[in-house]
């Protein structure tokens, strides 16, 4: 049976199939594990609790990623090559550009499309997965939270501008696998020598 109380002044229902409970505003999700009374309600024992963020937004990104962001988290799911945006395309997120400041990309992601992140100022420090072969124009332009970077092995080709204005960017590591390093891909950052443009 349900019993329903006040915690932190947020009215949560407590159900036992299932043992979770939720606010009564569209907040997210908290789950419970743990042994409750059945004749009184009462938590006899918890094990576990967690709380599962609500999705603000969602879609899909070309046809082969999804997209989700929960919190100040952007997650991509899928594999394959990311679409690439031109100049006057935005991100499906982009709408969301002043909350996320992490983003989770998918091992089996082959690209980081032209674009991509452009204008998430708050987005910091990204992790770029292995499979990852080419980063695309602009695909971070004006992140400007991102301190440091770690270009994964096997990455082969580093577009145009594709860091260019991450204006607190101080550490950047290249493995030899990169071949092309396109036109002020770290310029206006806090490099030291910012105007890169290997070939």
């Amino acid at each position: 049976r349900a019993v329903a109380w006040a915690a932190e002044q947020d009215w949560l229902e407590l159900r036992t199939d299932g043992v979770s409970f939720r606010p009564d505003y569209s907040a997210g999700e908290f789950l419970l594990e743990g042994t409750v009374c059945e004749d009184c309600g009462a938590i006899l024992e918890t094990t576990k609790l967690s709380f599962s963020e609500p999705v603000l937004a969602s879609g899909t990104f070309g046809d082969n990623l999804k997209w989700k962001i929960t919190g100040q988290t952007l997650t991509i799911t899928g594999s394959g090559e990311m679409m690439n945006l031109d100049e006057y395309q935005e991100a499906p997120w982009y709408e969301y550009w002043d909350m996320i400041s992490h983003v989770n990309l998918p091992e089996g992601l082959l690209s980081i499309g032209d674009g991509a992140f452009s204008g998430c100022c708050y987005l910091a420090d990204p992790v770029i997965p292995g499979s990852v072969r080419t980063i695309g124009e602009g695909a971070f332009y004006n992140c400007s939270a991102i301190m440091k970077l770690t270009i994964p092995e096997g990455v082969t080709s580093i577009a145009d501008g594709a860091f260019y204005s991450c204006h607190l960017l101080r550490e950047v590591s290249i493995p030899d696998s990169v071949s092309r390093i396109g036109y002020k891909v770290f310029g206006d950052t806090g490099l030291a020598n910012n105007d890169w443009n290997w070939t």
